[in-house]
């Protein structure tokens, strides 16, 4: 139900039925409202971090989103994403996907904040290509973790990893995944962005996946380089690895994704967290890593990844063709 099903209407009576529930569906759902945005603020707020959405942030959030067709099954939710336009005009997108696990606090405090400063401040932001920006895709997720536990899930509300649900959407017209992973998928579609980026912690790496050539090697070369440009060490580039069932065509991170296009250049920015990555056999792997995710639930942690912010804020637009004044 969560993937745009406005398509070809059919006259037989099947097609107009499910044009029908499509119109229905699409007018209750909801978009971010006043209390999705209040969830937002109190989360926040009770992890001991910095981020506040004001009114004037609301506001802006509001006017400059698009709104899709797309809707979480759990909460109803429209997902929104934002287009930022290149200066001069172009024909070449760079996607980028925030909050794919609401978990990791440090790429869901450093995305929804990295959106504020740009539609708060849009001179400061020399756009080279054009930007489609997903703030925080498992809304879901986010929300349902926040009214249970008191924290985001990594999964969406119905309990699936979103960064292992996309498929090989090029050969298989038919199958659908989460409402999510379809508005992804959708947006690939629609724009063919070249470059993506997906934020995660914490394993602390420049993890590459797709195409791999000179253009791979600059780019990756350039983001590395300017991840020290504001004081912060250095985050090493790393081929690590995407996930998928062997010989299977779904259940995809969307780094196995890009490596099956092998037409795009896919970057996975991992920030760090709190003490080392623990060792395969460390006997305490689970809780570190919980730990190093998720900033603020178990310690007064937060405020590294707003440290991380001002470190990588230059890096992170390097990743995105966007000239800043350091």
């Amino acid at each position: 139900m969560g993937k745009s099903m406005c398509t070809k209407l059919s006259v037989t009576k099947t097609g107009i039925l499910r044009a029908i529930i499509c119109i229905l569906f699409t007018l209750n759902a909801n978009a971010f409202d006043t209390k999705t945005f209040s969830a937002i603020n109190t989360f926040f707020k009770n992890v001991n971090s910095n981020l506040e959405l004001t009114n004037e942030d609301i506001n802006l959030f509001e006017q400059n989103k698009t709104l899709s067709s797309f809707v979480t099954r759990t909460h109803q939710i429209q997902l929104p994403y934002f287009i930022f336009n290149a200066e001069k005009p172009t024909d070449e997108y760079v996607l980028y996907v925030g909050g794919i696990h609401a978990d990791e606090f440090a790429p869901l405090y450093f995305s929804l904040q990295y959106l504020m400063e740009i539609l708060n401040n849009p001179s400061n932001f020399n756009f080279q290509k054009n930007i489609i920006f997903i703030p925080l895709l498992d809304i879901d997720g986010f929300l349902s973790g926040i009214k249970k536990r008191g924290y985001p899930f990594r999964n969406n509300g119905g309990g699936i990893d979103l960064n292992r649900s996309f498929y090989a959407f090029d050969q298989l017209p038919n199958y659908q995944s989460t409402p999510e992973n379809e508005l992804v998928i959708h947006l690939i579609k629609k724009y063919a962005p070249k470059f993506w980026v997906i934020p995660h912690s914490s394993i602390n790496i420049l993890d590459f996946d797709g195409k791999k050539d000179e253009i791979a090697t600059k780019w990756l070369d350039d983001v590395f380089q300017a991840t020290t440009a504001n004081g912060g060490e250095a985050i090493p580039i790393k081929d690590f690895r995407d996930y998928a069932p062997p010989r299977s065509k779904t259940n995809w991170s969307i780094g196995k994704l890009a490596n099956h296009l092998d037409n795009v250049y896919s970057l996975t920015y991992e920030f760090s967290g709190p003490g080392e990555y623990p060792s395969p056999n460390d006997p305490n792997r689970y809780e570190i890593i919980t730990r190093r995710k998720q900033l603020g639930r178990f310690e007064d942690t937060a405020w590294i990844a707003e440290t991380y912010f001002n470190y990588y804020f230059h890096s992170m637009n390097v990743a995105l063709f966007i000239e800043d004044e350091l």
